[in-house]
């Protein structure tokens, strides 16, 4: 199974509640089970990535099967609710804030713009949010090859404008928040990012400045 290099990783660490973490991958297993990504691979191996992100860099078992567990709303017909009750209402919390729900009569731009606020809102309750955001845009952003060029440059451009931005939101909010542990994820994006845009280090020092982000953030939740 794709997971069982993680559950072995878990399962012989010092992690604290790791039981949690490898039922949240037995349970991600059930549900993903004959999904597969754009590239052609089995679903399950991006929750898998996410959760060994996850698991380099938290000691928090909650925010690790959270991130396994971060699409299981979205993409397969488990429930919310049913999520806090096979493992607990903070896994539950964490899993809701990286979930952008399917809103009917909302466009893909609306949709997007109710989740914006609801991220900025539940993150002021939790930040750990962020770095399950954060893993999972860097797994996405490292398997970009396999979407079509306008969907590359869209995602890249939506890292560069919002998910970068946000760090810096938490940075400011939660002064103690160990921005360290994702610092080094924040400078890949950057690159990838600049990457899929086609922008080199020559045009960012022409114009004398990183490319600014944040203004599409500050739209979607001012």
């Amino acid at each position: 199974m794709i997971m069982d290099a993680l559950k072995e990783k878990v399962a012989l660490s010092n992690l604290p509640g790791k039981e949690l973490v490898i039922r949240a991958c037995e349970f991600a297993e059930r549900r993903h089970a004959d999904q597969f990504r754009k590239s052609g691979e089995p679903f399950i191996c991006h929750p898998d990535a996410v959760g060994h992100l996850l698991f380099d860099i938290s000691q928090s078992a909650e925010v690790i099967a959270a991130g396994v567990l971060h699409d299981v709303v979205e993409d397969t017909s488990t429930r919310l609710d049913e999520v806090g009750q096979i493992f607990n209402d903070k896994v539950s919390f964490l899993v809701n804030g990286v979930t952008q729900e399917k809103i009917c009569g909302a466009d893909k731009v609306g949709q997007k713009r109710i989740y914006y606020h609801k991220l900025v809102a539940m993150l002021r309750t939790d930040p750990r949010i962020i770095i399950i955001r954060f893993a999972d845009r860097l797994h996405n952003m490292r398997t970009l090859d396999s979407l079509p060029a306008e969907n590359r440059q869209r995602i890249a451009r939506e890292t560069l404008e919002v998910y970068i931005p946000l760090a810096l939101l938490i940075k400011n909010w939660f002064p103690d928040f160990p921005f360290q542990d994702i610092s080094h994820w924040l400078g890949e994006l950057y690159s990838l990012s600049y990457k899929y845009l086609g922008i080199t280090l020559d045009d960012l020092i022409q114009r004398g400045c990183e490319i600014e982000g944040g203004s599409v953030l500050e739209k979607m939740v001012g």
